[in-house]
Parts: C-alpha cells; sequence; structure tokens
C-alpha cells in the first residue's frame, strides 16, 4: 500500500537510576457536567521511565493529565512534583504559570493538537514562540530564537512543509504531531505528558514520535504516556489483522510479485505489440497501459516526487527492479520485502475493467459536482495553555 516495507523496531533499554518524579495520591475528578472521571488514582512516575495508561477513550485520561499540568479542577488528591534532592512541591491548585514559576519543567502534549497545543492559523516560528514569549526581558518581541527553533524541528524531525512560515493547520496531522512534540522536548522538560501521541498518524510518522519520546526517556524524563483505543480504533485494527490474513492467504494460493506498482509496470509488456481492430480498439489498449502505471505513479506521488520520472526509469529495468518509496532508491523490490500478492493484483485489476466497462454501457453516470470556488477554510480559536505553551 505505501510501496515498500515497514518495519517498526523501537529500542527499549532499561531505566537508569528511576527516581520518583511526580507521585498522584487518591485523585478525585470529575468534570465540568458532575460526572465522576477518576476516583481514588495514586501512582508514581519515575524519572527515566515511560507510565504507560491506556484504556478505552472517554475513561478519564485525559482528566488525568490535565489535573497535573493545572488545566483541570479536582475534587480531591494530592499531585507532588519531587526535585532530585527529595524536596517535595505540590501542584495541586496551581495553574501552568503558577506550576512554571516554581521551576517545574513539565510540557504537555495535548489530545486537540490544533486547539490546545498549536495555533492552526499561525506559523510553524509563531507556535514556537508562544512557549518562550513570557521570557522576553524588553517590549519587542525576539523572533530569532523561535525562528531557530522552528528550523530545528523541521529539519531534525523531517517535518514536509513549504517554510516554517507556513500555517500550520495546512500541515498534515503527522507533520503538525511532530512540530508540537519537537516544541515541547526542546524546553528540557523534567515531566512530559502525552495524550494520544500517535493517534490519527500513519507508520513513519508514528515510528518517529514514539522515537523521540524514547529518546526523552533516555535522557531522564519522567513519560506519562496515555494511549486508548476508541471503538472505530478498535474494529480499524480488527479489520488490519483481518487483511493480513486475507493477503497471507492469497499469496500462498498463487505466490508474490514485486510491490511498488511494479507487477503492473512489467504487465505492460504483455499488450505493447497489441493492436486493435479498428481506433475504438486500440484507444482502449492505450488506456489500459496508461491505467497500469497508475498505482506506482500514485505512490510516487505520495510520497512527494514526480511520478512521470519514475515510472520511466522502472519501464527500463527488468524483473523485480523498481522505487521503493520509503528509501527513494531503486532496487531488487522482492529482496528488500516489497511484495504483493498475485492473486490481489490480479482481482484489482479485473475489478477495475469491470468498473470501467460497465460505465462505458452506462446512459447515466451521477457523480458530485465540484464547486468552482468552495467556501474558506476558517482559522480554528486561538488556543493554548498560558506557560503551557
Amino acid at each position: 500500500m505505501v510501496g515498500h516495507s515497514v518495519t517498526l523496531n523501537i529500542e527499549r533499554p532499561d531505566p537508569v537510576d528511576p527516581q520518583p518524579r511526580i507521585e498522584v495520591k487518591g485523585l478525585t475528578v470529575r468534570s465540568i457536567d458532575g460526572i465522576l472521571k477518576l476516583e481514588d488514582v495514586s501512582f508514581t512516575a519515575n524519572s527515566g521511565e515511560i507510565l504507560g495508561i491506556a484504556g478505552i477513550s472517554g475513561s478519564g485520561q485525559k482528566e488525568l493529565l490535565e489535573a497535573i499540568a493545572g488545566l483541570q479542577p479536582v475534587e480531591s488528591g494530592s499531585i507532588c512534583y519531587i526535585e532530585d534532592d527529595g524536596t517535595r512541591d505540590e501542584l495541586l491548585g496551581k495553574d501552568p504559570l503558577s506550576i512554571a514559576d516554581m521551576g517545574v519543567t513539565l510540557s504537555f502534549v495535548p489530545e486537540d493538537r490544533l486547539g490546545m497545543g498549536l495555533v492552526g492559523g499561525m506559523d510553524l516560528s509563531d507556535n514556537m514562540m508562544l512557549r518562550s514569549f513570557r521570557k522576553g526581558k524588553s517590549f519587542f518581541t525576539d523572533r530569532k530564537s523561535p525562528q531557530r527553533l522552528a528550523k530545528q524541528v523541521v529539519k531534525e524531525l523531517d517535518v514536509k512543509t513549504p517554510s516554517i512560515e507556513t500555517p500550520v493547520r495546512k500541515l498534515s496531522g503527522g507533520n503538525v504531531q511532530k512540530v508540537l512534540v519537537g516544541r515541547e522536548i526542546a524546553s528540557a522538560p523534567k515531566v512530559l505528558l502525552t495524550a494520544y501521541a500517535v493517534r490519527g498518524l500513519d507508520i513513519n510518522s508514528s515510528h518517529t514520535i514514539y522515537d523521540l519520546i524514547n529518546q526523552q526517556k533516555q535522557k531522564g524524563v519522567a513519560v506519562i504516556y496515555v494511549g486508548a483505543a476508541s471503538e472505530v480504533e478498535m474494529k480499524e485494527k480488527k479489520d488490519r489483522v483481518e487483511d493480513a490474513l486475507n493477503a497471507t492467504r492469497a499469496a500462498i494460493e498463487e505466490g508474490i510479485i514485486p510491490g511498488g506498482g511494479v507487477g503492473f509496470i512489467r504487465a505492460i509488456s504483455s499488450i505493447e505489440k497489441m493492436k486493435g481492430e479498428n481506433d475504438d480498439e486500440t484507444t482502449g489498449i492505450a488506456i489500459i497501459k496508461r491505467a497500469l502505471e497508475e498505482p506506482l505513479r500514485q505512490i510516487v506521488e505520495n510520497a512527494g516526487l514526480e511520478g512521470s520520472v519514475v515510472v520511466n526509469k522502472v519501464r527500463e529495468g527488468e524483473g523485480d527492479f523498481g522505487f521503493n518509496a520509503r528509501t527513494e532508491t531503486y532496487e531488487n523490490l522482492l529482496k528488500t520485502g516489497v511484495i504483493d500478492p498475485v492473486k490481489v493484483s490480479r482481482v484489482a485489476l479485473e475489478n477495475a475493467a469491470s468498473i470501467a466497462s460497465m460505465l462505458l454501457t452506462t446512459e447515466c453516470v451521477i457523480s458530485n459536482h465540484k464547486e468552482e470556488n468552495p467556501m474558506p477554510a476558517m482559522n480554528p480559536q486561538m488556543g493554548g495553555m498560558p506557560g503551557m505553551m
């Protein structure tokens, strides 16, 4: 589907000299509607460790992190920040500004990325500045430091953006999350709170975020990682497992071919010299040739490259030679594990031909009408947490 093999290997070294950093005791929280979200919750988050909290969405995970960050009223309990020398600072009842003034370096990656974490209508530099503007010592705002940080985040986290002046709402979900996480860890926190850090992200962006969080653990940061699967996500994971099983069965039945659209490219040679008995048949053959290139073209364009150039290069090759979109290299795809089941590719082509034939013999086709002047996207409301951004 993505044109290359996918691996998700994350190193998980053992914690080195973990020390208590956040201690929660008897925490009870209710929502603004009076619904009990947390009842008598107690735990300790240690430095150099990742404390994972999981469950179905809406079970109080969001309220837990917001309570620690000073954003959620608490009915009862205690939240203590423990210094390296054992000094204990009570965070309960303090807002984010007060927590920051205490010298507690706490970063928060909220669930609502463009409402609570970043401001969608502002560019990358300005969003970086939201976390540092209170440090200014004059009437003039320092824009150079946020710009340097924005360039650093774009470079080190491979953020796909035309420039640092691009509004973050125009970035993909994965790139928005990279910007948010990059900004939060740049403050060298002692505690990092993350809510649903990889929800809705592709596999490559998820790997980047996981790696960043793991790096914070190795630096001695106490990480509290909240992850939850909604019913939709659980069904989606179930569907993924079923798809993998079906693909494996299909591969056993009819074998495999190099993936990344290469199998379709090689199939073009079988009709290269074919000529129709009339102009209509000749046109149909030309359409099929062009259609066989489309899977590879789409994979390449999804990778941000020019499809025609790669298609021509792959057509010049032979056998398993193809383009690995992940590494952006030309190689033997079968050896590198980029494969497709023959049956899946064959059935996809047969179904496409069936649909095309049906459309050609149909008197009327209904489709969506594209508006010539669509309504411009509205800027989301400026959000953010004072002192937390």
